[in-house]
């Protein structure tokens, strides 16, 4: 058990600790606001992804290409959020 000037001296030490460096504060609290994936990201591939396979159904080639490609370019940025987003 703590005396009354130890754990005055603790809170004073934390308090400072604090102003210094809030940031490392934050991650060791546990209380860090995870990043969601932005919805609008997800809504965007799944929409891109059904152009490709609807646009390769009807036959329209050169359309299934552009959308195949905005496809891994879209469904690469997801990817990529979801990767840096876990780094953090």
């Amino acid at each position: 058990m703590l005396s009354q000037d130890d754990r005055r001296q603790l809170a004073e030490m934390e308090r400072r600790l604090r102003a210094e460096d809030p940031a490392f504060c934050a991650r060791m609290s546990g209380h860090t606001p995870r990043r969601r994936t932005p919805v609008a990201l997800i809504v965007v591939c799944v929409l891109v992804w059904f152009a490709v396979f609807g646009s390769a159904v009807a036959g329209w080639w050169p359309a299934t290409s552009v959308f195949a490609a905005l496809a891994v370019a879209s469904t690469g940025a997801l990817g990529w959020s979801a990767r840096r987003r876990d780094q953090d």
